[in-house]
């Protein structure tokens, strides 16, 4: 093994790793250290995460199911679905696909300021 190898330590039950000499290194994982821009819309991101949630229980999908057919994280589905996340197209175009319907389909849902 590589001399530089052997310097760096596991410190018990902690997510950190660190050098002989002193040196801390968090490591925290890309997801988890990514922040959401704020919603700029919340009402209308709302509507769509109650209709997705919707289509989904009327698949009887869980939200992992919809996130696997997705091909996208069960947190996204999560985020959506609380209004926390503003959909990008290409996930709109991934749930669809999952969902067996077309874009324009999903994307008919009530407009919350009517």
């Amino acid at each position: 093994m590589h001399p530089a190898w052997q310097e760096w330590k596991r410190k018990p039950n902690k997510d950190r790793w660190t050098r002989q000499f002193g040196c801390i290194y968090e490591a925290t994982p890309f997801h988890l250290s990514v922040k959401l821009a704020p919603v700029k819309n919340p009402t209308g991101v709302a509507a769509f995460g109650t209709h997705l949630r919707r289509l989904r229980e009327a698949r009887a999908y869980s939200q992992q199911a919809l996130a696997d057919q997705a091909d996208v994280a069960k947190a996204t589905i999560q985020r959506i679905e609380n209004a926390q996340f503003a959909v990008t197209i290409d996930v709109l175009i991934s749930l669809a696909r999952a969902l067996h319907m077309p874009l324009r389909e999903l994307m008919d849902y009530p407009n919350p300021e009517e």
